[in-house]
């Protein structure tokens, strides 16, 4: 006899199997379709961009390898996005688009990554700027991704001992999206009208070298900060791109490895710059007077850590609105009748430079001379008296590891609004003199005296003298 109860059973759970490989069926369905279509996208977008370098360039061949330069001149019209956005970056191209006929530059990476943003970028387009605008904005931070993110050089591979070097710090949103003109990635700021002005990358591990395609912002740029990164910029081809971005106001190369025969002339065109760091770069050689005469807006200017060789220019000393200055550690020479000459200096420090020379009475003519700082340099005689007549402006005074000689001199009490004098590492003959040691009275702003234990002070705060410390104003 036949089971109806257990056949029809059988027949419910061979229909309950069947619908649920369907299910599977139907669920794995849509990621399929989706990888396919996005396998597509990515071919059509790669196909785009080598029919698009093939009209450019009819004679490069199938491996990217070298060939001569394309024509300037587009063959015909562009009909395509990719073609119309491929001939936008052609235009602006540095080395007249030979540098997209190999696929591991870094310019033919940043030119691909635009084409695929393509209809984002159209997207972002506005009023207040173009999309013509927008490309080249994104094909310039991109080559900056592109040569410095994790590329090797000659400096990283001797400090790394390696051809490998690491990825930046923060690359927060770079290449992520173009929808907001790079905007929004990390230390990149832009006006009202969604053009860069500013970027700020320091101590963030770049490394490889700066692109002279970052000209490309010359329109915009106020503001350019790479501190303290291992960036390796070589001669006239290296450091001349940076003369074109003529609206910067603030530019930091400091601890960078910018190398060049002396410092660019071609920074000369950059009239409207505000603050310089060019510390402890390898622009080495004499300065000469270019760059400095047509710096005539320039309030601070480090150049720590360099070989000059040479004294201060006068295109430098008698800047109108210098007020800070450091060239520590730069075999500065010569005398220091200089200082004298220069309108607006507030703070002067020049540490550890060769000047073997005296302190010269015209330096009691620099009014505006707050700080001033020249330890290690070498000096000899005796410290002016007239150095009491900057009453008015002198705060802190380091003359310490030189040769100087004589007596202290008791003008020095004079600066009433001194608060650090640094006597250190000399051979005086006499004591602290008691007037200077009674400007740390109550009334006083005098807070930091520092002499040998040799020298007798019933003030000092240094080097063996029992009396009571105060807290030191130190140095920056």
């Amino acid at each position: 006899p036949v089971d109806i109860t257990k056949d029809n059973s059988n027949k419910k759970k061979r229909k309950r199997k069947s619908k649920r490989q369907s299910q599977r069926q139907k669920k794995c369905r849509g990621p399929v379709m989706c990888l396919i279509v996005c396998l597509l996208l990515l071919g059509v977008l790669g196909v785009g961009a080598w029919m698009w370098l093939r009209m450019r360039n009819p004679t490069a061949t199938a491996s990217w390898g070298p060939t001569a330069p394309p024509s300037a001149v587009p063959s015909a019209a562009p009909t395509t996005q990719a073609e119309w956005i491929g001939n936008i970056i052609f235009a602006v191209a540095r080395f007249g688009g030979e540098e997209f006929n190999r696929p591991d530059t870094y310019q033919r990476k940043a030119m691909e990554w635009v084409l695929v943003e393509g209809n984002s970028i159209a997207m972002s387009a506005s009023n207040d700027i173009s999309m013509e605008e927008l490309v080249v904005q994104l094909y310039a931070l991109a080559c900056t991704y592109y040569s410095t993110y994790q590329v090797p050089n000659d400096v990283t591979n001797v400090l790394l001992d390696s051809e490998e070097a690491g990825p930046w710090t923060n690359s927060d949103r770079w290449m992520m999206s173009s929808s907001n003109g790079g905007c929004d990635w990390f230390g990149v700021i832009c006006n009202r009208r969604g053009q860069v002005e500013k970027i700020s990358l320091p101590n963030n591990g770049l490394s490889g070298h700066v692109p002279p395609e970052l000209a490309l912002l010359k329109d915009s740029i106020l503001y350019l900060d790479l501190y303290n990164n291992d960036v390796h910029n070589v001669g006239e081809l290296g450091n001349s791109f940076l003369g074109e971005m003529t609206k910067l106001q603030y530019l930091y190369l400091g601890q960078t490895f910018f190398e060049n025969d002396g410092i660019p002339t071609g920074l000369s065109k950059l009239s409207n710059l505000v603050e310089l760091d060019i510390s402890f770069t390898s622009w080495f050689g004499p300065l000469q007077a270019d760059p400095w005469s047509q710096f005539n807006k320039l309030e601070y200017l480090v150049m720590n850590g360099n070989v000059f060789n040479n004294t201060l220019p006068e295109e430098l000393v008698q800047l109108p609105k210098l007020q800070y200055l450091y060239v520590v550690d730069s075999f500065l020479k010569g005398d220091l009748e200089w200082v004298s000459r220069m309108p607006a200096i507030r703070e002067l420090w020049i540490d550890n430079n060769p000047l073997s020379t005296q302190i010269p009475e015209s330096l009691s003519s620099a009014t505006t001379l707050a700080s001033f700082s020249a330890g290690n340099c070498g000096l000899t005689g005796a410290i002016p008296a007239s150095l009491g007549n900057l009453a008015d402006s002198m705060t802190h005074l380091w003359l310490n590891d030189n040769g100087l000689t004589s007596d202290i001199p008791e003008d020095l009490s004079k600066l009433s609004n001194l608060q650090t004098l640094s006597l250190m590492g000399n051979e005086f003959n006499g004591g602290m003199p008691s007037e200077i040691c009674s400007q740390k009275d109550a009334v006083g702003r005098l807070q930091t005296v520092e002499v040998d234990s040799s020298v007798p002070c019933e003030c000092c705060t240094c080097c063996g003298h029992s009396s009571v410390s105060v807290q030191s104003a130190g140095k920056r």
